[in-house]
């Protein structure tokens, strides 16, 4: 099952905004880049660029990964904002578990 459309953030008017824009919390794992969007609910984009790796299975196997665990925890990160998700390498080499924990912890940490 995939991100409800209203949680996606499809624009890249709005992609560029929140890059050039926003703050930034590091992890292993990821970057994220978050900006407010005077909304009442989050609105989520996942990157992984031909940097992360050249080939396209893994990079859209990182994407839905990613999407489902934001997909299953949207509830619990309620702020208004605007967060664009940029994969790193060591993704690939962790456990999903692992990457749900990281992911969650740094979501509150921004809400």
């Amino acid at each position: 099952m995939a991100l409800p459309q209203k949680y996606r953030l499809t624009d890249k008017k709005d992609v560029g905004r929140v890059i050039k824009r926003g703050k930034i919390l590091n992890s292993e794992l990821f970057q994220i880049r978050f900006l407010a969007n005077n909304l009442d609910f989050d609105r989520f984009v996942v990157i992984t660029g031909l940097r992360f790796s050249k080939k396209a299975t893994i990079r859209n196997k990182t994407k839905r990964q990613l999407n489902e665990i934001i997909r299953i925890n949207i509830l619990k990160v309620k702020s208004g904002l605007d967060i664009v998700l940029l994969a790193r390498l060591k993704i690939l080499d962790k456990k999903s578990e692992y990457i749900k924990e990281e992911l969650i912890n740094r979501l509150l940490k921004i809400g």
